[in-house]
Protein backbone atom coordinates (compact mmCIF):
# COMPACT_ATOMS: atom_id res chain seq x y z
CA UNK A 1 0.00 0.00 0.00
CA UNK A 2 1.08 3.51 -0.55
CA UNK A 3 1.73 5.36 2.95
CA UNK A 4 1.31 9.15 3.10
CA UNK A 5 2.27 11.51 5.52
CA UNK A 6 -0.12 12.98 8.12
CA UNK A 7 -0.99 16.72 7.14
CA UNK A 8 -1.38 17.34 10.91
CA UNK A 9 1.33 15.43 13.10
CA UNK A 10 3.50 14.09 10.27
CA UNK A 11 3.25 10.38 11.33
CA UNK A 12 2.76 7.75 8.46
CA UNK A 13 0.30 6.56 7.59
CA UNK A 14 -2.00 4.25 4.98
CA UNK A 15 -4.40 6.12 3.74
CA UNK A 16 -8.62 5.07 2.71
CA UNK A 17 -9.58 7.33 -0.03
CA UNK A 18 -7.83 10.61 -1.01
CA UNK A 19 -7.58 11.25 3.27
CA UNK A 20 -4.78 13.96 3.52
CA UNK A 21 -4.61 12.78 7.59
CA UNK A 22 -4.34 9.78 10.13
CA UNK A 23 -7.36 8.29 12.06
CA UNK A 24 -5.93 9.69 15.68
CA UNK A 25 -5.56 13.12 14.08
CA UNK A 26 -9.22 13.14 11.98
CA UNK A 27 -10.77 11.49 15.03
CA UNK A 28 -9.09 14.31 17.31
CA UNK A 29 -10.60 17.10 15.22
CA UNK A 30 -14.45 15.43 15.16
CA UNK A 31 -14.47 15.00 18.41
CA UNK A 32 -12.99 18.90 19.09
CA UNK A 33 -15.79 19.74 16.51
CA UNK A 34 -18.58 18.51 18.06
CA UNK A 35 -17.74 19.23 21.87
CA UNK A 36 -17.73 22.90 19.80
CA UNK A 37 -20.55 22.58 18.57
CA UNK A 38 -22.61 21.02 21.02
CA UNK A 39 -20.95 23.56 23.59
CA UNK A 40 -21.88 27.08 21.78
CA UNK A 41 -22.90 26.44 18.21
CA UNK A 42 -22.39 29.52 17.09
CA UNK A 43 -19.34 31.18 19.67
CA UNK A 44 -16.38 31.53 17.69
CA UNK A 45 -13.16 29.53 19.06
CA UNK A 46 -10.33 30.72 20.92
CA UNK A 47 -7.78 28.27 18.76
CA UNK A 48 -7.51 26.81 15.27
CA UNK A 49 -9.02 23.12 15.85
CA UNK A 50 -6.63 22.24 13.54
CA UNK A 51 -3.09 23.64 14.43
CA UNK A 52 -3.83 24.78 17.85
CA UNK A 53 -2.78 28.79 16.91
CA UNK A 54 -4.74 31.59 18.47
CA UNK A 55 -7.49 32.70 15.84
CA UNK A 56 -7.00 36.09 14.26
CA UNK A 57 -9.69 36.29 11.77
CA UNK A 58 -13.06 37.87 12.77
CA UNK A 59 -15.58 35.95 10.83
CA UNK A 60 -13.91 32.53 11.39
CA UNK A 61 -15.65 29.85 13.26
CA UNK A 62 -13.74 27.23 14.11
CA UNK A 63 -10.03 27.93 11.77
CA UNK A 64 -6.93 30.40 12.00
CA UNK A 65 -6.33 30.49 7.99
CA UNK A 66 -7.70 28.98 4.63
CA UNK A 67 -4.78 26.30 4.44
CA UNK A 68 -6.57 24.71 7.90
CA UNK A 69 -10.20 25.49 6.79
CA UNK A 70 -9.32 23.37 3.26
CA UNK A 71 -8.20 20.34 5.73
CA UNK A 72 -10.80 20.77 8.25
CA UNK A 73 -13.58 20.89 5.20
CA UNK A 74 -11.73 17.73 4.01
CA UNK A 75 -11.80 16.00 7.64
CA UNK A 76 -15.19 17.23 8.45
CA UNK A 77 -17.39 16.82 5.29
CA UNK A 78 -17.97 13.53 5.09
CA UNK A 79 -18.81 13.30 8.60
CA UNK A 80 -21.39 16.30 8.42
CA UNK A 81 -23.46 13.99 5.26
CA UNK A 82 -23.35 11.11 7.73
CA UNK A 83 -25.24 12.97 10.08
CA UNK A 84 -27.64 14.37 7.72
CA UNK A 85 -28.67 10.97 6.15
CA UNK A 86 -29.19 9.67 9.50
CA UNK A 87 -31.79 12.74 10.33
CA UNK A 88 -33.54 12.66 7.39
CA UNK A 89 -33.79 8.45 8.22
CA UNK A 90 -35.10 9.20 11.92
CA UNK A 91 -37.73 12.18 10.10
CA UNK A 92 -38.53 9.64 7.57
CA UNK A 93 -39.37 7.05 10.23
CA UNK A 94 -41.20 9.97 12.93
CA UNK A 95 -42.99 11.17 9.99
CA UNK A 96 -44.38 8.24 8.52
CA UNK A 97 -44.38 5.50 11.29
CA UNK A 98 -46.72 3.61 8.64
CA UNK A 99 -43.56 2.85 6.40
CA UNK A 100 -42.87 -0.43 7.86
CA UNK A 101 -46.67 -1.56 7.42
CA UNK A 102 -46.39 -3.74 4.03
CA UNK A 103 -50.30 -3.08 2.91
CA UNK A 104 -51.58 0.45 3.35
CA UNK A 105 -54.86 1.15 3.03
CA UNK A 106 -56.22 3.92 0.33
CA UNK A 107 -58.49 6.14 2.18
CA UNK A 108 -61.99 6.59 0.83
CA UNK A 109 -62.39 9.90 -1.42
CA UNK A 110 -64.25 12.91 -0.68
CA UNK A 111 -67.57 13.51 -2.41
CA UNK A 112 -66.96 17.17 -4.10
CA UNK A 113 -69.61 19.87 -2.67
CA UNK A 114 -72.98 19.68 -4.56
CA UNK A 115 -73.28 23.37 -5.54
CA UNK A 116 -76.94 24.61 -6.22
CA UNK A 117 -76.45 23.81 -10.09
CA UNK A 118 -75.49 20.10 -9.06
CA UNK A 119 -78.59 19.81 -6.67
CA UNK A 120 -80.87 21.21 -9.29
CA UNK A 121 -79.73 18.61 -12.10
CA UNK A 122 -80.19 15.54 -9.67
CA UNK A 123 -83.50 16.76 -8.35
CA UNK A 124 -84.46 17.00 -12.39
CA UNK A 125 -83.59 13.79 -12.71
CA UNK A 126 -84.81 12.45 -9.31
CA UNK A 127 -88.39 13.46 -11.09
CA UNK A 128 -87.79 11.91 -14.36
CA UNK A 129 -88.01 15.30 -16.14
CA UNK A 130 -85.43 17.75 -17.90
CA UNK A 131 -83.08 20.62 -15.83
CA UNK A 132 -84.77 23.02 -18.07
CA UNK A 133 -88.51 22.10 -17.16
CA UNK A 134 -87.73 21.64 -13.63
CA UNK A 135 -86.31 24.81 -13.49
CA UNK A 136 -89.13 26.36 -15.02
CA UNK A 137 -91.49 24.54 -12.70
CA UNK A 138 -89.40 25.86 -9.72
CA UNK A 139 -89.97 29.45 -10.97
CA UNK A 140 -93.81 28.65 -10.75
CA UNK A 141 -93.92 29.49 -14.42
CA UNK A 142 -95.79 26.94 -15.40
Amino acid sequence: MIKKTCMLCGTPFEPCGRQRCCPACRDRVIQSYQHARQKAPRKKQEKCLICGKPMTHHNAYYTCSQACRDIFRSITTAFRQKQVREKMKRNRVRKNPHLDVPHIEKRAKKQPAMYQLDQNIAAAKKLGISYGVYMVRKAGML
